[in-house]
């Protein structure tokens, strides 16, 4: 419910010059230019050829979940494979109340606005699901193995409840 509304009092991004994106834990600025390489490249900013602005929503979102595809499975497969788990899948999700979710039948789930966060935080959300394939709950057991893996996980908790609103588009 918190993130839901802090989500909700966020404004919208209106896709003009100067505004700020995260990508990695890094905010990127917007700038529109003429004909870049693609519709949106990131440099050291966001460059949207302005013959994309009207559908900057969508050439943004598109752009997010190649690069979640790509960097989550390759971090979701690294570190399945130092603790020594096999998944059946990964899927991505525009889920809204939260970052991942693991199924019974091995099916890891994970936001694809995820890559907005650092990657030490994308690795927690990652290990955080992993860890429901040996306990299926949030047992003491569960915590516990989260901190042998991850001692430093609350603060990745707390970064997620302190930048989560802004992680949308």
């Amino acid at each position: 419910r918190e993130m839901l509304s802090q989500q909700a009092s966020t404004p919208s991004h209106r896709y003009v010059e100067g505004e700020e994106f995260w990508f990695l834990g890094n905010q990127y600025f917007l700038q529109l230019v003429h004909n870049p390489r693609k519709p949106l490249v990131l440099t050291n900013q966001f460059l949207l050829d302005i013959r994309y602005q009207a559908q900057a929503a969508q050439v943004f979102e598109a752009w997010y979940r190649q690069q979640a595809r790509l960097i989550l499975t390759e971090r979701t497969h690294q570190i399945a494979s130092r603790l020594g788990l096999k998944f059946s899948r990964l899927r991505l999700s525009s889920a809204q109340t939260r970052w991942g979710s693991c199924s019974s039948r091995g099916t890891i789930s994970l936001v694809w606005r995820l890559v907005m966060a650092p990657p030490s935080v994308i690795d927690y959300v990652i290990l955080h699901e992993l860890t429901h394939l040996r306990i299926p709950n949030h047992s003491k057991a569960f915590w516990e193995q989260i901190a042998t893996e991850e001692p430093g996980y609350r603060s990745h908790i707390n970064w997620l409840k302190v930048h989560s609103h802004k992680m949308k588009l």
